[in-house]
């Protein structure tokens, strides 16, 4: 039942949440967009099915880039050490030196790709990425698995 106690002690933030809802004001581009609805007289009803409609496109690019976004870190912290320890017989020290290697990589990655995108722009580095990420995994693998080393 322990595990219960910390959850119990978050709900006390959600009075300082809603009083920061109340309290808060609204952004302007929020109150132009409730002026605006107001004049037009029809309000969205249903904003959420007005985007499902009018910007699948959009939605759907999105999506796609949090999922690849969130499995790349989630692969390399979390799945990689546990994978060289299980399949190919590192001890959890070198696991997790070898994850720790990785994300120093990662680290240099995020700077060198920033000084990419301020040159040649965040969508033509992004969508580079994104397409490298996701075409080199599988032979990165293997040549992992190919050439591991004790």
């Amino acid at each position: 039942w322990g595990w219960r106690i910390p959850f119990i002690v978050g709900l006390s933030i959600a009075p300082v949440g809603l009083w920061m809802r109340r309290t808060l004001d609204e952004t302007p581009h929020f109150r132009e967009e409730q002026q605006r609805q107001a004049a037009s007289g029809k309000p969205a009803k249903a904003p959420l099915l007005s985007v499902l409609r009018d910007y699948p496109r959009e939605l759907f690019t999105g999506l796609c880039m949090s999922v690849l976004w969130a499995i790349g870190p989630y692969a390399l912290i979390i799945f990689m050490p546990i994978y060289v320890q299980k399949s190919m017989g590192f001890t959890s020290s070198q696991a997790f030196l070898g994850a720790l290697v990785g994300n120093l990589f990662l680290i240099g990655g995020c700077f060198f790709s920033g000084t990419l995108s301020d040159r040649y722009g965040r969508r033509t580095v992004l969508r580079a990425s994104a397409l490298l990420l996701l075409i080199a995994v599988y032979p990165l693998m293997m040549w992992l698995q190919a050439n591991h080393t004790q």
